[in-house]
């Protein structure tokens, strides 16, 4: 296997990857996993967008051409103290909230709210007992973060239900080593052989 840093893909095709160097990738399965992009539906139509294809709305998340219309999410193009912020699910949700209420104000005759972003934290899995996680300005680290990142997913989860089914399925896999990546391999195809 041949790992490429800081090659830009140019074309994909269902036979080949072309880079901007020149050179191709013969694939048959491409998994594009960097990088986020909404679909406007029905296209751009003529509503501004910033260099990344994301539409530019006001402080209140309408656009800037059609107040009745608003842009959420990873399609928004939202500033905050002068950067755009992050194209995740936090920024997402705490837009739809947001846009709902200002939807229902605008309904009664009252002038729509601003958005402001309140950043939660930011985590992430490295592995077995291992995490990284960032909230309100502190810093964790190995078991510890890894013990409040699951904490945060089951408490985000709706209902006590899916808590306990995750929170089962977790705890299963954790005891017996349960494999987390499945790979699906056409016939034919040894399961260590690589594309």
């Amino acid at each position: 296997m041949q790992v490429r840093l800081g090659t830009a893909v140019s074309q994909v095709t269902p036979q080949e990857v072309h880079l901007a160097d020149g050179t191709s990738i013969p694939t048959q399965t491409v998994v594009w996993t960097a990088g986020v992009r909404g679909e406007i539906p029905g296209g751009s139509g003529n509503l501004p967008q910033a260099h990344n294809g994301q539409v530019e709305v006001s402080p209140t998340l309408q656009t800037l051409m059609y107040p009745g219309v608003y842009v959420i999410g990873d399609l928004s193009h939202f500033m905050e103290a002068g950067q755009p912020l992050p194209m995740v699910a936090p920024v997402a949700m705490q837009q739809g909230v947001v846009a709902a209420q200002n939807i229902l104000r605008q309904i009664i005759g009252q002038a729509p709210q601003p958005f402001h972003y309140r950043d939660p934290g930011t985590m992430v899995t490295i592995g077995r007992n291992a995490a990284v996680a960032y909230i309100k300005g502190r810093s964790f680290t190995g078991f510890f973060a890894w013990l409040v990142w699951l904490g945060v997913h089951l408490f985000r989860l709706i209902g006590f239900r899916n808590r306990l089914v995750v929170m089962f399925n977790w705890a299963w896999d954790y005891l017996f080593y349960e494999r987390s990546v499945r790979l699906i391999i056409p016939l034919g195809r040894k399961e260590n052989e690589c594309i």
